[in-house]
């Protein structure tokens, strides 16, 4: 629900200088397999990030995603790449074909989700001006159009025994982008923090 394509969906700045560059990797065969690449603006939790280009295909071998990563490294240098752990051997290949720094991702998947949901929710730096609304995570409509069509779909499964109650289950399937950005969110920046501000000006 934090969500809205009208707000969130929006092209960066043509001469924005990334902080750094992350990928998530979804591994696929019949379902697509996935690299969302996304660049960081500013640091910390309260970084900006933008997913600037999916790489989204079903029925490629890792040495037709093997060029791809090398693709993406030619563009972004440095990259730090975070991969669905499931499949070690791939992410293997890609460390020593593609030399890319890459590692498993942290697979808590609940976590993950927190952490893609907390830098959708839209903030206000002054109350009293709309104009100072912002996120933490933005998508490029030119670029990323099936995370774009994830993020609209993406849903909890209702208790079938009482539709009117959400579980805390999460449907499966059409999330491959979805899972490849919360890989990369969630292993590079962590879980959303809970702590509460006790004094200071925000007091």
């Amino acid at each position: 629900p934090m969500f809205s394509e009208d707000f969130h969906v929006r092209e960066p700045r043509w001469d924005i200088a990334w902080t750094e560059v992350i990928v998530g990797v979804d591994w696929g065969w019949e379902d697509a397999g996935v690299f969302s690449v996304i660049g960081v603006q500013g640091s910390g939790r309260d970084a900006t990030c933008w997913v600037i280009d999916e790489v989204y295909e079903t029925h490629k071998t890792i040495s037709w995603w093997t060029e791809q990563a090398k693709r993406i490294d030619q563009r972004f240098p440095g990259a730090h790449w975070y991969a669905d752990p499931s499949r070690p051997d791939n992410i293997d290949t890609l460390k020593r074909d593609a030399k890319i720094r890459i590692e498993p991702a942290k697979n808590d998947r609940e976590g993950g989700v927190g952490a893609v949901a907390d830098r959708l929710v839209v903030r206000q730096s002054d109350p009293e001006d709309e104009h100072t609304r912002f996120s933490r995570l933005y998508l490029s409509r030119r670029k990323c159009p099936n995370l774009i069509r994830e993020m609209g779909s993406y849903r909890r499964k209702r208790d079938p025994r009482n539709p009117d109650r959400i579980l805390d289950e999460i449907h499966d399937g059409n999330d491959h982008c979805q899972d490849s950005t919360r890989y990369a969110l969630f292993s590079r920046f962590g879980a959303p923090s809970h702590a509460i501000a006790s004094s200071g000006g925000g007091w």
